[in-house]
């Protein structure tokens, strides 16, 4: 992401995160955007870009007045609606021609009402719904985590903490059916219309630096310099020879 800011910035060279989006203000959650960004994307550079490209137009309508300023918490959130339903619109490209049920599969997680949920909650929310009467909940959560729809709590063990589980992060990952606590992907929250905070109904449980300021040109991050069509979505391209790493920023 920082060649790209660069090539769209500066014509050459890189820009760095902290040009682009002002790290000064913590997101909910106490976390930094970048870190924020990254929770929502399945790390695939073009889900990085589209939601990039979504801060842009809140943040003009915000701030008017400062086409050279940096992006801010406001419009980083304002951006999640539009991001979430491309998520989702990706999701029904995939999924669809495995698993014939996947929106009833979608609407037991968005009557659940919350991001994290128990396998019980589940369980009881699937066996309200007839449609679903003749497929088993246990292989319903089993196809929600092989798509990433969700992970799982992993227990860590003797070996330190508990960590969540999630197929896009590790291929070779296996859903484990003994799992109790779900978390549905960030991503999604949006379009499922999910709250993140954690119930105890449903867990069962009682320093500024110096910036290079952008010249009001800066705000064509939307502009690619060449485009691609990919499932009816325009993505921006990345520069030929950047190497794409989970890590990479």
């Amino acid at each position: 992401m920082e060649r790209r800011f660069g090539e769209v910035f500066y014509r050459a060279g890189t820009a760095s995160w902290d040009e682009v989006f002002d790290e000064g203000r913590e997101m909910p959650g106490r976390q930094s955007k970048y870190k924020h960004i990254c929770d929502r994307a399945f790390l695939r550079p073009r889900d990085m870009i589209k939601f990039c490209n979504g801060v842009l137009s809140p943040y003009k309508s915000l701030h008017p007045n400062e086409p050279g300023g940096r992006f801010d918490n406001d419009a980083v959130i304002a951006a999640r609606d539009g991001y979430s339903d491309y998520l989702l619109r990706e999701l029904d490209d995939e999924i669809a021609k495995h698993v014939p049920s996947y929106r009833e599969y979608l609407e037991v997680l968005k009557s659940l009402g919350n991001i994290q949920f128990t396998s019980d909650v589940f369980r009881d929310a699937w066996s309200a719904r007839p449609s679903l009467s003749d497929e088993r909940w246990e292989e319903g959560l089993a196809e929600l985590f092989e798509f990433s729809v969700i992970g799982y709590l992993k227990s860590g063990g003797g070996g330190g903490g508990s960590t969540y589980v999630w197929r896009y992060l590790d291929a070779r990952a296996r859903f484990d059916p003994s799992a109790d606590l779900y978390r549905v992907h960030p991503g999604f929250k949006e379009a499922l219309d999910l709250v993140r905070r954690a119930s105890r109904l449903l867990l069962g449980v009682g320093g500024d630096r110096k910036h290079r300021r952008l010249r009001p040109a800066a705000l064509c991050l939307l502009r690619p310099h060449s485009t691609h069509q990919r499932r009816g979505t325009t993505d921006l391209a990345l520069p030929a020879g950047n190497p794409v790493t989970p890590s990479a920023r």
